[in-house]
């Protein structure tokens, strides 16, 4: 028997943003209480809120859009958890791969950061990760398609240099999708699939996205 739980956070007016940014905007536009037909909501927020997936063309001209994945894609057989405990500032990367099965498609790396989530440090002082990470990751796994995380980005705040060419290795170099700020509060060390739905926005370099896990009842 199998159930299903959301790893995706729902984005609201406190979802925490890369920078400490507050670019996000959740209003009422009608309300059957204020006489009008319907209740409504009007948004506004970056297309890199809550949780939500980097294409390539997010740091590359050239690089592939969200149009560029079919609808396959985004159905991922054989996830793997890897518990990467990581603190304040810290840059992840594992001393050993040996766990991770070579027929990996999406990996999730759980830092325990999620825990942090309501403090300002979550996107102050975030760890990230190394690019190093990417080319031992694809040597590892040539199926591998994504990297999820419970970090808001694969940017440390304070380390963004190293972060951007972080992003470029995965994206660009390894050909490896970023998920980041996922909700793994709930995940167990096994999951059966992942179900992956961006929102679709056209040309998108990146896009908020909802994710399904399939466990063990």
């Amino acid at each position: 028997m199998s159930r299903y739980i959301y790893v995706s956070y729902p984005i609201s007016a406190t979802t925490p943003l890369y920078g400490g940014a507050t670019a996000l905007h959740i209003e009422r536009d009608k309300a059957i209480q204020q006489g009008d037909s319907s209740n409504t909501l009007k948004l506004s927020m970056p297309n890199h809120s809550g949780t939500h997936v980097d294409f390539p063309y997010h740091f590359g001209e050239t690089g592939k859009t969200l149009n560029d994945y079919p609808a396959e894609f985004w159905l991922f057989r054989r996830p793997f958890v890897l518990d990467c405990p990581a603190a304040e500032g810290d840059t992840v990367l594992p001393a050993s791969l040996d766990a991770v099965p070579e027929d990996t498609d999406f990996l999730i790396v759980r830092t325990g950061f999620y825990r942090r989530r309501g403090e300002e440090v979550y996107w102050k002082n975030n760890p990230g990760l190394s690019p190093e990470f990417a080319g031992q990751l694809r040597h590892r796994c040539p199926k591998l398609r994504a990297v999820g995380m419970d970090l808001i980005s694969v940017s440390g705040y304070q380390n963004r240099e190293l972060g951007r060419v972080a992003h470029r290795a995965f994206l660009l170099e390894h050909d490896i999708l970023l998920v980041e700020d996922m909700d793994l509060r709930e995940v167990p060390s096994s999951i059966k699939t992942l179900l992956c739905l961006p929102l679709q926005l056209e040309g998108a370099d990146g896009a908020p996205v909802t994710i399904l896990a399939e466990i063990d009842e």
